[in-house]
Parts: structure tokens; sequence; C-alpha cells
């Protein structure tokens, strides 16, 4: 699929560009859903290309910061906000596209490049018509910017993988106005069962990538990306309450984070392992992906016997109450932020996802490789824990690390 990808991604590079506008990197991420068959077409998909954003007009400020319709995601909000505090400066406006009203906008032009990009690819009628409808609402986003009158020194998207992200910076570039991406997860290169994740290397838009550690740079490094174009700015949420563990591990509770609904193959084989523990030595409790049948897997708790954690608890509120000694984790960063917590975490696998780097060697497949990952934990000295611990988080994910405002008003 990454290399049917590729393939079409060429097909429109090799094309020219229009009005200045690199289209291939504007409908990456659309034509990567596609070819994963991971997108949604509906009627009002079709009509997308008559309306655009209604963008505020007449900006004037030093820093343009940008989030891309992503839904209810507060834990995405938390990390516009952690930057922005950082930086600090006043004179800024955030650019939720959540929040932005549609309105009609019919521009024939666009339409016609839309069509004349996409019917001529390799594809089936329902995946162009996708993408055609889809990449004429976005050349109506940067039609619009043209109209806006906007004056930005520098711009921060929350990223620019995406279409939102990609827009904004690919015209501020063009503008010569330094443009920045944040990173919202764990960024490393896949060498195999390459999934839709890929694209976050593959589409990087903005003049640099904000790394949150030096791992993410060393992975991008391999892929072909130039080591001046990333930048190692730190963890982008505030930790709180981490003081290194002082006491020895003894594993009684255990929380599970279950991964998002494309791997839910994935959550039901780890369920089915942890069904065979013994209720009454082991509390076991679920934390749902958000994009998870809350009622579904609900059913599944009252079938195991296992406790379903609340929708409106956060990871971190979940990990400094400190009554779970171990949490499990399938497919999710939210394995390191449990380290970050100093609560050790076990990985589960299997063949539909790669692993990155590890904090230990904490990945099972099995009970009987669950149970020695307990058994390591619960012998390991807590000096030697904590020093590992902090080694790793440091270095993948940049923990103690804060490089947003050097990086983006260029101190010294």
């Amino acid at each position: 699929m990454f290399k049917e990808y590729k393939k079409i991604k060429s097909l429109i590079e090799d094309q020219p560009l229009y009005c200045g506008l690199d289209i291939s990197k504007v409908i990456a991420y659309d034509l990567i859903t596609v070819c994963y068959n991971q997108f949604s077409f509906s009627k009002v998909t079709l009509f997308k290309g008559l309306f655009v954003y209604d963008l505020p007009k007449n900006v004037s400020v030093d820093v343009l910061y940008s989030i891309g319709a992503f839904g209810d995601r507060k834990d995405y909000i938390e990390i516009m906000d952690y930057v922005r505090n950082q930086i600090g400066e006043k004179n800024t406006m955030f650019l939720n596209f959540n929040l932005l009203k549609k309105v009609v906008y019919i521009k024939p032009k666009n339409g016609k490049k839309a069509f004349k990009t996409i019917f001529k690819l390799p594809l089936n009628f329902k995946s162009k018509l996708y993408l055609f409808s889809q990449l004429w609402f976005y050349l109506n986003l940067y039609t619009k910017l043209q109209e806006s009158n906007h004056s930005v020194k520098k711009y921060v998207s929350f990223s620019s993988v995406q279409p939102w992200g990609a827009v904004l910076s690919l015209y501020y570039k063009q503008k010569g106005i330094t443009t920045y991406s944040l990173q919202h997860g764990l960024y490393f290169v896949y060498n195999e069962s390459i999934p839709i994740d890929a694209i976050a290397y593959d589409n990087l838009v903005s003049d640099f990538h904000m790394a949150w550690g030096q791992y993410t740079v060393d992975e991008f490094k391999k892929y072909g990306v130039e080591e001046k174009l990333l930048k190692v700015a730190g963890y982008p949420r505030s930790i709180e309450n981490t003081e290194q563990r002082k006491t020895k591990i003894k594993v009684k509770s255990i929380i599970v984070f279950l991964a998002r609904k494309q791997f839910q193959h994935s959550n039901l084989k780890v369920l089915e392992v942890l069904k065979e523990f013994n209720s009454s030595s082991y509390k076991i409790a679920l934390k749902l992906h958000p994009n998870l049948d809350f009622d579904y897997y609900l059913s599944l708790t009252n079938l195991y016997d296992f406790e379903l954690v609340s929708k409106n608890e956060t990871i971190s509120s979940i990990l400094t109450k400190s009554i779970y000694d171990l949490s499990i984790a399938v497919n999710t960063t939210v394995y390191y932020e449990s380290y970050i917590y100093n609560v050790p975490s076990a990985r589960f696998k299997d063949n539909s996802f790669s692993l990155p780097r590890g904090v230990y060697d904490d990945s099972f497949k099995t009970l009987e490789e669950l149970k020695q990952v307990i058994s390591f934990f619960e012998n390991i000295s807590i000096d030697e824990f904590n020093l590992k611990v902090k080694e790793e988080l440091a270095y993948i994910m940049g923990v103690d690390i804060g490089n947003y405002k050097k990086i983006i008003l260029n101190l010294n």
C-alpha cells in the first residue's frame, strides 16, 4: 500500500506547480488514506469544492499558530497550548480549523485544476471523486489565503503533514516566512508492515520539523531527511509529580492502553491474553483510544471481569494517581508516558505493526512472556530502573528538554 501511495504521489509531483503550489504535498495525506482504504466518502464530501474556510482578514502577528480540523482532540490542543506558553510572545494568533465556519466559495479555476490533476491517476472512480473534491477544497483555502492580507513573521503548524498545515506552510514559505511543524506522537521509520503513519516523514512540508527527542532526528536521517531541517525541541507537555521512583515494583494492578480502531484485532488479542490471568491476583482496567467504541468494550470488560476507565480521564490523571503498578500498551506512545510517570510498561507485539525503540526489552506476545516481563520489573533495583528510564526518555521523548522558544525565536 505504501508503495502504491509513493508511485501515485510521484505522478502528481511530475505535474507543473499550480500558482507556485506543489499539489503533491497538499493532497498527500488524503492520497495515502485512499491507498490504505481508510477514507470516508459521503454526499457532503462531494460538494466540498464549493466551500472554503472563513479565514480572518487583515491579520498582523509575530507568530501564527494553526491546528487542523481534528475534532474534539483535547490532547492535541494541550500540545499547542504548551508550545504557545513556552514561546510566550504576546502578538500571536491561534487558528483552529475545527472552529472555523465554511462559506460558499465558487472558484471554477481551482475545480478545473483539481479535476485535471486527479482524474488522470490510476485509481477507481470513487477514489478519484473523493480526491478531486478534497483537492478543490484545499486549493480554495490557498486562494482564500492570498485574498486575506496576512502579515506574519513566523508560522507554526500543529502538523504540516496534513492538508491544513501543508497549505499554510507552502503559502508562507512562498512569502519568505519561516515555517515550523510540531510533532504529536513518537515518529520513527517503519521497516516492515508500513502503516499510514509513515506519512509523518514522507511528507514534511515546513522549513523545520520540531522533533521531541534525538531518536526521531536519527530515524528521519535514515529516510534521507536533512539533519539541518530537524530540531530537537523536547516533549511538548507539562510533567508534574514525577519524582524518581522510591519503592520497589510489585505488580497487583494493571492499566491497559488500547490502540486506535485500525488495530482492533491487536486490542482483542491482548485481551485474550489477559483474560487468562487469575482475576483474584491482578486488578485489570482498560483505557480506550478516543476513536474506539466505548459500549462495545464495556461489554467485553463485563465478560472478562475487567474495569473500564471513564472517557473523561486523561492519561496524566490516570498515571499520577499511583493506583496502577504496571501499564500495558498496544501500539501507542502512552507506553513512554507511563515511564515518564514512573509506571513501568509492557508492550504488546504482533505482526501488524512495528515497535519503535523501547525503554527496556519489555514486549510480549503470550501470557508466559508477559509474566517474564513482570518478573523482570519486580526484581530490578530501583536505582537501575530510575537511571535507565531517565536516559531513554531523554533520547527518545525529549523529556526535560525545552527548546521551543529558542528554536522559533532564534535565540542562542
